[in-house]
């Protein structure tokens, strides 16, 4: 799935989430996704896109009614009497996976070049 979010200064930050979760935090304040703001391609070909704009806890195309913060707040409740944690997505952890998700391609070939220069370094060869 992949997160838009709209600044007011003009900027734009896209991110990729791979697990849905309660929660997700960006720069401005904690956002839900309500299954009506999930926006999918036809054909399924495109991953879906969900669009926050700042300052609004609800994305595009879910009114932000007193209805639904209640329900937020509700769920935020149930989650702490429950004694779970909440699953809050937070912005550096999206950031961390998207640089691991770049990098496991190239993985056999760090492991075997950092192997070649240990033992080039060590005096081994």
């Amino acid at each position: 799935m992949r997160l838009r979010i709209y600044y007011t200064n003009g900027t734009i930050r896209t991110e990729k989430e791979d697990r849905v979760r309660d929660f997700y935090e960006f720069l401005d304040g904690v956002h839900i996704i309500t299954p009506d703001s999930v926006y999918r391609d036809r054909e399924g070909k495109n991953p879906p896109i969900v669009t926050f704009f700042q300052g609004l806890i609800a994305p595009l195309g879910s009114a932000q009614t007193i209805n639904l913060l209640d329900r937020t707040w509700l769920n935020m409740d149930m989650t702490k009497d429950s004694g779970a944690a909440p699953t809050v997505s937070t912005s550096m952890s999206r950031s961390i996976a998207q640089f691991f998700g770049a990098v496991v391609p190239y993985m056999p070939f760090l492991i075997i070049g950092g192997i070649l220069a240990y033992a080039l370094l060590s005096g081994g060869v």
